[in-house]
């Protein structure tokens, strides 16, 4: 079993609009209603790859009963622990005919001591009965930071491989424990090494910094850029092909949801590679976030580049 977890689950509400005039009312065409978070994203690619997958999230107030009924209706494993504060909404307005994506998140729940204490006993007792733990999306809040970092701790005492992808302190905290696979992008890395990524030597160095935390696989994304990946003592540039890109969001969890699926399969490197390139690419091609099926993955894993630079 793979448990997804997020710690900072949103529900995605996309209001699909063909034309947004600041002041002025205006008709969606249609909206979509997503149980969302970086945990749920991955959770749900690894789903349609056939993969058992258990969705772990810390929910709260009427928000949070919603997102466990889209989750169930969709038919996609998942167990919670309650807090205090609601769920928060995430309202991603699309405007068809400018490709002009708007964000309006709203505040992130506090967390109490007791709510966190909780959580980590439910995630210890799932966690022990998973190969494989994804650790994604942001933290609430401050007091929260540092449970990324226990929760890789105890993964890596009981021999389980953990995925993480967060940002921020969370991000910070994280790695020190020392997951098996980080996703960070370019502007994340730029932050936690306090350093500009101008060239390649420069990103080689980022590369070494992650390593130093004995990290074994490391995902510095670069968007349409693509991503350099550093496994063991391998450094690897990755190309995407050139693609009209409707909606970026997810990729980088569809991304991750391919690198799992080639760690759980046994697939060399560069096919792991591939496949979350590939993953990712399908993603940004399409409207609906984190949607992407095996067909489209495939029909764009030949178009992917991946070249050893070290």
């Amino acid at each position: 079993m793979i448990l997804c977890v997020t710690i900072n689950p949103i529900i995605d509400k996309n209001i699909y609009i063909d034309h947004l005039e600041k002041g002025k009312s205006a008709h969606a065409s249609s909206i979509q209603i997503i149980a969302g978070g970086k945990g749920n994203n991955v959770a749900r690619v690894l789903q349609k790859f056939g993969m058992s997958v258990l969705a772990l999230n810390m929910l709260g107030g009427f928000e949070g009963k919603q997102l466990k009924d889209i989750m169930e209706n969709e038919h996609l494993p998942n167990v919670q622990t309650w807090i205090k504060e609601k769920t928060r909404n995430h309202f991603f307005i699309i405007e068809k005919s400018s490709k002009i994506l708007t964000d309006i998140y709203e505040p992130s729940p506090d967390v109490s001591k007791k709510e966190k204490k909780l959580f980590l006993k439910k995630y210890r007792q799932l966690a022990i009965k998973s190969t494989i733990v994804v650790l994604g999306g942001s933290s609430p809040c401050r007091e929260l930071d540092d449970i990324f970092y226990e929760m890789i701790d105890f993964a890596n005492k009981n021999e389980i491989k953990s995925a993480l992808d967060t940002s921020g302190n969370a991000l910070e905290s994280g790695i020190e424990a020392g997951p098996f696979l980080v996703k960070p992008n370019i502007e994340e890395t730029e932050k936690i090494t306090g350093k500009r990524i101008r060239n390649v030597n420069e990103i080689i160095e980022a590369l070494d910094f992650y390593n130093s935390k004995k990290i074994r696989i490391i995902v510095i994304s670069m968007g349409k850029n693509g991503a350099y990946i550093r496994s063991g003592k391998n450094t690897f540039k990755a190309s995407t092909p050139d693609i009209p890109a409707l909606n970026p969001f997810g990729s980088g969890d569809c991304m991750v949801a391919g690198f799992i699926k080639g760690m759980v399969e046994g697939l060399d490197i560069t096919d792991t590679i591939k496949i979350g390139m590939a993953a990712g690419t399908a993603n940004v091609a399409r409207w609906d976030v984190a949607a992407v099926t095996l067909d489209e993955i495939e029909k764009y894993i030949s178009k992917i580049k991946v070249e050893k630079i070290g």
